[in-house]
């Protein structure tokens, strides 16, 4: 049977099946795997994230950060579930990843304050900034053996910046930047 007006098939000669995603057209497991990939961008500051020494739960929260997934004030505005997206943190701007994490005067104390001890202010965050990118260029700015200690400080902090956002979103007790400096 003819599918269309230009393929012929010949009765005579076995079907051949040719795996497209291969170079010599064979199946293997492995190029299934890649294949499954093809066309995917990779996440900024993944690799160096799921590497951290961190608990999982705390990993996962801040893959979503790195994604622009957490339901921050900004994101719940946009989507019709609040009036306003002031930083519970600050009141100051808008609460986005970026201010809640790097730009709020709150994280900026406590940045300043974990930071200064062990020498690294020259990366203190200054600004609302993506934190992907600013992570990776504060990484590039280190030696290799003191990476480790800035991303699993860059896990905890943002993870109890988050907590503490939380607490005084649901109307909890409010701490201050000495309190969330000992969790």
């Amino acid at each position: 049977q003819v599918l269309c007006q230009w393929v012929t098939l010949n009765p005579m000669q076995a079907n051949r099946f040719v795996w497209k995603w291969s170079g010599d057209g064979k199946y293997t497991a492995s190029s299934t795997y890649r294949a499954f990939f093809a066309g995917a961008t990779s996440l900024l500051g993944a690799k160096e994230l799921w590497k951290t020494r961190a608990p999982p739960r705390v990993k996962f929260f801040c893959w979503l950060a790195l994604h622009n997934r957490l339901w921050t004030a900004e994101r719940r505005k946009r989507h019709g579930l609040q009036d306003t997206d002031d930083c519970a943190l600050c009141a100051q701007a808008s609460e986005t990843i970026g201010h809640l994490f790097l730009g709020c005067v709150f994280a900026r104390e406590l940045w300043f304050l974990l930071l200064s001890p062990i020498g690294l202010r020259p990366i203190l965050p200054e600004h609302d900034e993506v934190i992907g990118e600013w992570w990776l260029r504060q990484r590039r700015r280190l030696d290799p053996s003191a990476r480790p200690v800035l991303d699993f400080m860059l896990l905890l902090v943002t993870w109890n910046l988050w907590k503490e956002r939380n607490n005084r979103t649901f109307g909890r007790a409010a701490a201050d930047v000495s309190a969330l400096r000992e969790a």
